[in-house]
């Protein structure tokens, strides 16, 4: 714990020197508020296929679309914590869902509407997905914000099945700063030996505790980050970009209001993309 407080306190000085000025950046654009619900995950009784099936409710379409897919692992491998990418919901070739696992228990999932080119950011405990089928979820509405338009390959998605290495995340601090309402964030990229910094500012009336932003550039380097929040986990979900905009990995840290020392992520799946 005094190692934790003492990283803390060096990131705190570090990103206090290293950002002379904050980054005033604009809101995402909301499309709509996407609700998730009965979420079921079951498995086979080698934990190499995961049945998963939830419905999704948009305010702009009066039925709900029924999402049912299986995730297949490696051999040897758990389905229940297998990344996945790319997979089209059954009831909806309209929705595409992507996923990572964290070891915190937590699993990161990213539902993607290639036709209107948006996304939203959900977040689940492994205990609550192992009962699911006795025990209902709670159901989660999460803003659906519009991909920028340099990105309207979905994401590239159609093209980021391919899994091309692992990245860690090392000490990942995030303060928020009460005196301006801003967020100052670091962290280290193990496979790529760099240091990310950010120091942003949301938009007027925006808690910077609970904003969500996307494509911001790291102040000493080309990567790019982008931040949703899960309110009922209380949950960060990142999303780190290369700089050749041809990578990108998920990462998702819980309780991220009650600290500023986040810790490690990770080794989390690297796929390839048209990011950019």
């Amino acid at each position: 714990m005094q190692a934790i407080s003492l990283i803390a306190g060096l990131l705190l000085g570090g990103l206090a020197a290293a950002a002379p000025s904050t980054q005033t950046t604009e809101a995402p654009t909301i499309v709509d508020h996407w609700v998730v619900s009965k979420v079921v995950r079951t498995h086979s009784e080698d934990l190499t296929n995961c049945n998963w099936d939830f419905h999704v409710s948009q305010s702009s379409v009066k039925n709900d679309v029924v999402c049912t897919f299986t995730v297949t692992a490696q051999a040897g491998k758990d389905c229940r914590v297998a990344p996945f990418a790319n997979i089209e919901c059954s009831g909806d070739s309209a929705f595409q869902v992507n996923a990572g696992h964290d070891d915190g228990g937590f699993i990161v999932l990213v539902l993607v509407n290639t036709f209107e080119n948006a996304l939203a950011y959900y977040g689940y405990d492994d205990a609550e997905l192992d009962e699911s089928p006795k025990k209902e979820i709670n159901k989660q509405k999460q803003p659906a914000t519009l991909i920028e338009s340099k990105k309207t390959t979905s994401l590239g998605l159609a093209q980021r099945a391919e899994v091309l290495g692992t990245w860690t995340i090392e000490n990942l601090f995030r303060f928020v700063d009460p005196s301006d309402n801003s967020i100052k964030m670091e962290f280290y990229l193990v496979e790529d030996g760099i240091t990310c910094r950010l120091n942003l500012q949301p938009p007027t009336g925006m808690d910077a505790k609970t904003w969500a932003w996307s494509a911001q550039k790291c102040e000493n380097n080309d990567y790019t980050v982008s931040w949703g929040f899960d309110e009922i986990h209380d949950a960060g979900i990142m999303t780190l970009v290369s700089p050749e905009k041809d990578r990108d990995a998920f990462f998702g840290w819980r309780d991220i209001s009650k600290i500023s020392y986040l810790g490690n992520a990770g080794p989390n799946p690297v796929y390839g993309c048209m990011c950019g």
